[in-house]
């Protein structure tokens, strides 16, 4: 299956790492789930994607572990990371993401979900 059709999902809550797979496989692209880094950076060592949303705050990882991981993940596979938090995306955060290697980050709302996902596959 070609890298560009999947998008994975570093998401710990079980109910909105299904909504996001769910509007993932509706868009047409092919979701891979992980629930922690762990299984994240295992995923990676398998098969590349084109894009991770990964969630800042994750059962074997502080925010700032995740944050120090991005630019690994990137090297691994992980295409355009786009960081999902249920905390505002202040100034502050978001310069110390993109510093980090992310390429945006937004809320869990799935209204801006699907805005900035469609501006990243549909450049």
């Amino acid at each position: 299956m070609s890298v560009c059709r999947r998008i994975m999902v570093v998401e710990d809550d079980p109910q909105w790492a299904e909504i996001l797979g769910a509007v993932i496989s509706l868009h047409g692209w092919v979701p891979v789930v992980a629930h922690t880094m762990g299984e994240a950076i295992a995923n990676l060592a398998h098969q590349p994607v084109y894009v991770t949303l990964l969630d800042l705050r994750l059962p074997d990882c502080t925010s700032e572990m995740t944050i120090d991981r991005i630019r690994m993940l990137k090297a691994m596979g992980a295409g355009r990371v786009l960081v999902v938090t249920g905390a505002e995306v202040t100034a502050e955060m978001l310069e110390a993401l993109l510093a980090a290697g992310a390429d945006s980050a937004i809320t869990k709302a799935v209204h801006g979900f699907r805005a900035t996902l469609d501006a990243i596959l549909c450049p």
